[in-house]
Parts: C-alpha cells; sequence; structure tokens
C-alpha cells in the first residue's frame, strides 16, 4: 500500500527528499575530507618536517647543546634561516624573504620540488640559489639570473617550488629563498641582534621511542633555550588546527541539514493534510491506526534512505574539489580515499532525520476519524501536547548528541542547541508576524 500510493506521489516525494540531500552532501563531503586529512597527516608527517626530530634554538647552540646533539649520533642535516630583504638587479626590485641556509643530508624525508629537477641536486655544489616560485613568476626571474641577499650575489639555481617546513600562506608573505649553509656568513647578515633560527636534523632508529626521547631530552633543552620536535608534534599541531576548522565546517553543514529537515518537516505536513481524506477512507475499510501510520512512514523513511543514499555519493564528489579550493592552505598534496564511516553516517542521517523531523506531522494520520470522508472537520483532532512535546524533546536531544559528536564539548554543544533554538524562535517569530499581517 506504501508503494503504490508513494508511485502516485512520487514527484512530490522526490521533491521533498531534495531538502535533505544538500545537507548530507555537506556533511558527507566535509567529514570525508577531514578523515582523509588525517591520514595523509599522519602519513606524510616525516616528510612535512624532513626529518624524523629536530634540534631547534633561536640562538647559536651552546656547549651543552652541541654535546647533546652530538651524543644523538650528530644531526643528517643543518639549517639556519632568517628574514632578510633581497634585491632583483634584473627587476630593480626587493623583496622581503625567508633565507634558508642548509647543509647536510637535507631533506631526509621528502624532497626540494624544483624547476628544473636537478637544481635541487646541483644548487649546493655550484654555490647558487633556490628562488620560490612564485617571487620568479612576480619579477619576471629566470634561471641564471641573479639574487643579492645582504652583500653576496647569487646566481639563481633554479625555482623552488615546494620544500618541507614551507607553506603557501607563509611562502606568500616571506618566500623561501635556499642557499649553502657555507655562504651564510659571507651575506654579513649574521649579526648580533638578528632573529635567526638554527635547526638541526635527524634521522632516527626504528628501536627509537620519539615520546621517550622527548620527555628525556626536552627538559635539558628548554634550559639551554633550546627545544626538540618530533614529527610526531608536527602530525599533533596541523591535526589540531585542521580539525578545528573541520568542527566549524560540521557545524555549518549540519545547520544545513537541520534547515533542510525543517523544510521536510513543512513539506510533510502540507503532504499528509491532502492524505487525510484517504486515511479516513481506509479506516473505513477497516485499516488500523497504526496500519495507515505506517504507510506514510514507510514512504517518509525510504525518502530519506534514498536522500541519503543521493547525499553520499554527491558528498563523495564534492569533496574532490576541497584540495583545489584549499590548495594554498595546505603544506603537501592530499591523496583522497574512500572513506565508509562518513558514508554510512550520511545514510543512517538521512533515514533517521527525516522521520524523526516528519514524526509531527505524521501523527496526525493516526487521529484521523472515519466520519471524516463524510464531513470536513475545520478543527481536526490533534496529537495530544505531551506527545509533541516528546518529539521536539527527541529532536533537541539529538541536536544536542550530534554537535557533541562533532565539538567534544558538552558546554559547546549544549550553547549550540539554544542558539538554533533561539534562532528558530526568531524565525517563527517573524513568519508568524508576517500571517497576520
Amino acid at each position: 500500500m506504501a508503494l503504490r500510493d508513494g508511485k502516485a506521489s512520487g514527484r512530490r516525494l522526490i521533491l521533498f527528499m531534495a531538502s535533505i540531500v544538500l545537507g548530507i552532501m555537506a556533511v558527507v563531503a566535509i567529514q570525508s575530507f577531514s578523515a582523509n586529512l588525517k591520514e595523509n597527516i599522519n602519513m606524510q608527517s616525516k616528510a612535512l618536517m624532513g626529518a624524523d626530530y629536530l634540534i631547534d634554538s633561536n640562538q647559536l647552540p651552546s656547549d651543552r647543546v652541541l654535546a647533546i646533539i652530538d651524543s644523538l649520533g650528530g644531526a643528517s642535516g643543518m639549517e639556519v634561516n632568517f628574514a632578510s630583504m633581497a634585491a632583483f638587479p634584473k627587476a630593480n626590485a626587493t623583496k622581503l624573504i625567508r633565507v634558508r641556509g642548509i647543509s647536510g643530508n637535507f631533506p631526509i624525508y621528502g624532497q626540494l620540488e624544483t624547476e628544473p629537477v636537478s637544481a635541487s641536486q646541483t644548487y649546493a655544489e655550484e654555490g647558487r640559489a633556490l628562488v620560490d616560485a612564485t617571487a620568479m613568476l612576480q619579477y619576471g626571474l629566470q634561471q641564471g639570473d641573479s639574487i643579492k641577499i645582504g652583500t653576496k650575489m647569487f646566481s639563481i639555481a633554479g625555482a623552488l617550488k615546494s620544500a618541507p617546513g614551507s607553506t603557501a600562506i607563509s611562502s606568500s608573505i616571506a618566500p623561501p629563498v635556499v642557499i649553502p649553509f657555507r655562504y651564510v656568513a659571507e651575506t654579513g647578515l649574521l649579526q648580533q641582534g638578528s632573529r635567526i633560527e638554527y635547526n638541526y636534523y635527524f634521522k632516527a632508529d626504528e628501536k627509537t621511542d620519539l615520546i621517550k626521547l622527548d620527555e628525556t631530552v626536552d627538559p635539558i633543552l628548554d634550559a639551554e633555550n633550546a627545544d626538540l620536535d618530533s614529527h610526531l608534534d608536527t602530525s599533533r599541531r596541523l591535526g589540531r588546527r585542521y580539525e578545528n576548522f573541520g568542527k566549524f565546517l560540521n557545524l555549518v553543514a549540519f545547520i544545513a541539514l537541520l534547515l533542510g529537515c525543517v523544510g521536510i518537516a513543512s513539506s510533510v505536513n502540507i503532504y499528509i493534510r491532502e492524505k487525510l481524506k484517504s486515511v479516513a477512507i481506509l479506516k473505513c475499510m477497516g485499516t488500523s491506526r497504526k496500519q495507515s501510520f505506517y504507510i506514510f512512514l514507510l514512504q517518509i523513511a525510504a525518502m530519506g534512505l534514498f536522500g541519503g543514499l543521493t547525499g553520499a555519493l554527491g558528498g563523495v564528489m564534492l569533496q574532490q574539489l576541497f584540495p583545489l579550493i584549499l590548495e594554498d592552505f595546505l603544506p603537501f598534496e592530499v591523496v583522497l580515499t574512500w572513506q565508509w564511516p562518513p558514508i554510512f553516517q550520511g545514510v543512517l542521517l538521512g533515514v533517521f532525520m527525516s522521520v524523526l523531523f516528519a514524526l509531527m506531522p505524521l501523527l496526525s494520520t493516526w487521529f484521523v476519524s472515519p466520519l471524516q470522508v463524510l464531513r470536513v472537520q475545520e478543527n481536526r483532532a490533534k496529537p495530544p501536547f505531551w506527545m509533541l512535546l516528546l518529539i521536539i524533546g527527541g529532536i533537541m536531544l539529538f541536536v544536542f548528541l550530534f554537535s557533541l559528536s562533532l565539538l567534544e564539548n558538552w558546554r559547546y554543544a549544549l550553547a549550540f542547541v539554544v542558539a538554533i533554538m533561539v534562532t528558530f524562535a526568531i524565525l517563527s517569530g517573524i513568519a508568524g508576524l508576517f500571517m497576520q499581517g
């Protein structure tokens, strides 16, 4: 019976389904991308740092720090970096840059991505510079042109596309320029009062416990104004940063889903009003309250299922755009894979939220009298107040629990629910004023 009636009202039910598809699509896309981002950060944390761990200091390392470095087997690579103005004689221009003087085997993981590719291997031997690709494009520079850093003139070996420790955002402020470490002193920029960072990069043995190493060595280094960071720390920091951003986007998507569900409740209310006479006829023919209620409940559940499936599939496709949109904010290339938990969650949300928000108008079928076939009742029977209150409480509880799963803080989740209630109350009041006047 539910299938037969659903076929007759197919177009209208599809229109109802569209209300929830966009919300499910947003939720699945954001949660899938967040899961992929977390996986990529964990997999590429070593390449992001360029090493297993590093010791850094904002001053020339003390003898004690150097002794610790030696006790750890010596650094595989070293870097001195600082901000400075650079001159481009060809363009007759100057720009703030980040000078990175590198020596040894750095990066241990990942690579200096350059154009031409060979420039990353030859620049150190030839005593040349790798200049940020965007800066080269901005000033019309080419391989073989010159860049002046301090008092030292360097020939440009190639364009630097990416390097461990650099992001597109930081590069837009002070683009990196890589030079051999042995030439840093010749620039004349290592002077007293200069803000200089010294980084020593290490490759750890497979048996090395980086967490225990950090707990043991870091307190000693802190006393010497130095610090030990592992690739695990980098992974946690990046994960926390993007996780907070992901939580915000998830709430935005959830609000879109809530609005879609409100649209479903409104549409179902109109749809059920038109079906009340049919329900009365069915009851005259012996259909029970439960059977007539289930006819429309199954239709709404099926609508939610198809809406969830469509939205989940759309969300998987939509997440393909995120790496392109966020390209300048990501320090690595994101590899996207199918994330099944967000997909299953999207489908379940489609069914559950469709039914939950449609329950209130659906309950009116339960209280339809068979006598309504013979007369039109202006004030038809309504569900008891306690039943409506129970449904509203269930909706609020669900919104709170889902918000709690996203925010992982009950205070924030409660504040979000209260804000949603206040917003809908204001919108309802405005709608009521327009209807009266």
